[in-house]
């Protein structure tokens, strides 16, 4: 199964999910006396290791979202063991983001300080057209800060030592929109992925992957609610279907584990279901909640 990603959430290296990247990079893409130093130096910086997670890099060419599986008419879902979100891990772009060897020279514009090194609110402007336009602190960039891509995408937001940290948002090419928390470059806290397909995840991210408590909004009009790790569905989970009715299952590994149960839209009736999403019996309403109960608790994995 694909783990969730947003490259309107995730990604470049690690593979699935809705995330995975490698480690950030301990070089500083824009480091004192970069000016004076070799050509291959400086292109060994921008490159970063593999993995890193410097600045500058577009985004990746995103794959065509898979079509949402229909709800029958008794409000089941076909395939239901299908239904997770591999359609919106290929509509993510990365957050990698690391700088290419190409964007050695650059142009900077704004104060220094006593150890010339760039200090203070500037500009600077890459050969290849990308642009930052913020603050920096001891020649890194450092607190509010702009980098405009070539490519007409942005990351608007706070920096610390030559990474995204902070709050921020960035846009992508595709039209995905990520707007929460970074640290060292990577999406982890808080934040909220809008896709260009009209659905939305608001939830925890750890280390640039899906992981905590989240909620997630198809275009249909249909949500999930529940735990994920590392990308995947895990634990307690909750559907809410177009009809109003609601589903709770187990899930490991993304998958559907054992019986789940269906409320009715006044939530009066309830019905035991299988792992498919088909009704088995109608069930009490107590019953109903010993279900719910073996499905799990809510457990936020992000804390």
């Amino acid at each position: 199964r694909g783990r969730f990603r947003c490259t309107g959430i995730g990604g470049g290296g690690g593979g699935g999910g809705f995330g995975g990247f490698g480690g950030a990079s301990s070089a500083s893409l824009l480091s004192p006396g970069l000016a004076n130093m070799t050509p291959a130096a400086v292109a060994a910086i921008h490159a970063g290791p593999s993995g890193s997670n410097v600045v500058g890099q577009p985004p990746p060419a995103t794959a065509t979202a898979a079509a949402q599986p229909e709800v029958g008419h008794d409000g089941t879902i076909p395939n239901a063991e299908l239904f997770v979100m591999s359609d919106v891990e290929a509509n993510l772009p990365t957050a990698t983001d690391v700088c290419d060897a190409s964007k050695v020279n650059v142009e900077y514009s704004g104060p220094y300080n006593e150890a010339g090194q760039r200090h203070g609110h500037g500009t600077l402007r890459w050969e290849n057209g990308d642009k930052y336009d913020g603050m920096f602190w001891k020649g890194m960039m450092d607190g509010e800060g702009t980098l405009y891509f070539a490519d007409g995408t942005e990351y608007v937001g706070n920096w610390k030592l030559d990474r995204m940290d902070g709050s921020g948002t960035r846009r992508y090419a595709n039209g995905n929109v990520y707007t929460g928390e970074y640290r060292s470059g990577k999406r982890t806290g808080q934040g909220r992925c809008y896709f260009a397909n009209g659905d939305m995840y608001v939830g925890a991210w750890n280390n640039d992957v899906i992981e905590g408590f989240g909620r997630y909004h198809y275009n249909t009009g249909r949500a999930f609610e529940g735990n994920f790790r590392a990308g995947k569905r895990e634990g307690r989970g909750k559907f809410q279907l177009l009809n109003g009715t609601v589903e709770i299952y187990r899930y490991v590994d993304d998958k559907r584990v054992g019986d789940g149960v269906r409320w009715s839209k006044d939530r009066k009736k309830t019905w035991r279901l299988d792992s498919k999403g088909r009704k088995k019996e109608k069930v009490a309403l107590e019953e109903a909640m010993r279900i719910a109960d073996r499905c799990g608790p809510v457990v936020d994995y992000s804390a």
